[in-house]
This record gives structure tokens, C-alpha cells and sequence, in this order.
């Protein structure tokens, strides 16, 4: 189990995560968040909720699908079995994207079986000094252009440090780690419209809600759509 900096654990944690565990023969059990400010005030019931996780989960916590992606899996809230250690460590250092957590949640997803508390027990505690708050870089930037950068870095890091490191990979997602990272290599060179490499953007957001996956799309493929919007919005911001 992972104890980050000042989250506040309630008292029935761990007792919630061994039951889990065992009772359903589980490698891996993680839970939700309540988000609090500093003093402990309810600000959100459900992390998994506000970060728009919970759909994500319930379709997809028994498949590395859950994790293969982008990180749905909070490590304050895990609890894991150590057999895994020697496949998890060294924790890579490939991409400042990959943080432990996410590829923890990862190898674990494609080596055993994770499950899910659907319950909150862990006090999220959010302050300036947070090192992952609730704040996503999506409301930071102010342009498009930004958005999609910040999030098209994401993705090749995190493809980089999965070509990096394939052996914990089955032969079917080593080609299809290839074929993302030349995928989001090549929107980088695209500005407003891509008409390439749909197919590949299908097999990785399929699992995703709808709006999600429409949004996606359009940030990555078609930014012109949106360019006006996020035109406009800076102008009033201003």
C-alpha cells in the first residue's frame, strides 16, 4: 500500500482492501477519493467522478484496458500483491507522464486481475503544495494549440516508455504501441485537419464514453472545428 503525503486514511482502509482482495481473489484492489480542502472540508464525494474515471472503471477494471491508455488507478488507494515487484521495478523513468501509480496499475492489468472499491476511504487532500492535485492541465492553457500539445506529449511519452519497455507487453500490443506513437508523432506535424491513422484512433479510445471519445477526435484530428471557440474565449478572458 502506497501513503502519500497528507491524504487522510479512514479507519476501516485497509481492513476494506484485504477483504476485497481476498475475497475475490484479486491482484490488485483500489477504491475512490473524497476531495477535501486543507482542513478537511468536503469539496468532492467522488475523485472518480469529477475526473470523469467511474464509466471507465465499471466497463473496463477487469482488462488492461482499464489502465492502457491513461492512468485510471489513484496509488494512494491501492493495495497490491508483492509478487509484482520485481516486474514493476525499476519504475520507469522514460516520461514525467508515467508516474508510479499508472504503471503499477499497468503491469498489474496486463500480468493478474484488479478490482474495484466503489467507495471513498481515503481523504484527498487539496492545497497549493498538492504534488497531483484535482486540476487538470486542460484548465490551465489558454489556447487550443495547448490543449492539444500538452495532450499529444502525453500520449507519445507514454507510448515511448511502453516501447521501452516491452517485455510486459503480449505480441498484439507491441504493434499496437508502434503504431500509436507514429500515430501521435505524426498529428504533431498536423495543424488543423489529419485524415490519417483513424483506424489506430478508434482502437484506443473505443472504450471510452462517447462524448469523451467525440472530444478527443476532435482536438486531435480536426482542431479546426473548435479553433473559433477557443478564439473567442481567449478574447473574453481578456
Amino acid at each position: 500500500m502506497l501513503c502519500d503525503q497528507d491524504d487522510v486514511w479512514k479507519k476501516e482502509k485497509v481492513e476494506k482492501s484485504v477483504e476485497k482482495l481476498e475475497k475475490d481473489n484479486l491482484d490488485l484492489v483500489f477504491g475512490d477519493l473524497e476531495i477535501v480542502d486543507e482542513n478537511l472540508n468536503t469539496i468532492n464525494k467522488s475523485y472518480n467522478k469529477y475526473r470523469h474515471f467511474d464509466k471507465k472503471i465499471e466497463k473496463c477494471c477487469d482488462s488492461y484496458k482499464l489502465q492502457y491508455l491513461y492512468n485510471c488507478i489513484t496509488g494512494c488507494t491501492l493495495l497490491s500483491k508483492k509478487k509484482f515487484l520485481p516486474q514493476i521495478l525499476p519504475l520507469p523513468t522514460d516520461s514525467k507522464y508515467m508516474i508510479h501509480d499508472y504503471w503499477i496499475g499497468l503491469v498489474i492489468s496486463l500480468k493478474g486481475k484488479i478490482g474495484y472499491l466503489n467507495e471513498p476511504y481515503i481523504l484527498y487532500r487539496q492545497h497549493g503544495n498538492n504534488q497531483v492535485g484535482t486540476t487538470r492541465a486542460s484548465k490551465k492553457v489558454q489556447t487550443l494549440s495547448e490543449l492539444r500539445n500538452i495532450s499529444l506529449d502525453m500520449r507519445i511519452g507514454t507510448f515511448e516508455t511502453y516501447i521501452n519497455n516491452e517485455q510486459i507487453f503480449p505480441e498484439v500490443l507491441k504493434e499496437l504501441n508502434k503504431q500509436s506513437i507514429d500515430y501521435f508523432k505524426m498529428l504533431k506535424t498536423k495543424k488543423h485537419i489529419n485524415f490519417k491513422g483513424w483506424r489506430t484512433f478508434y482502437r484506443l479510445y473505443k472504450n471510452e464514453t462517447f462524448s469523451i471519445f467525440l472530444k478527443h477526435f476532435i482536438v486531435l484530428n480536426i482542431p479546426i472545428i473548435l479553433e473559433p471557440f477557443y478564439y473567442f474565449k481567449s478574447k473574453i478572458g481578456h
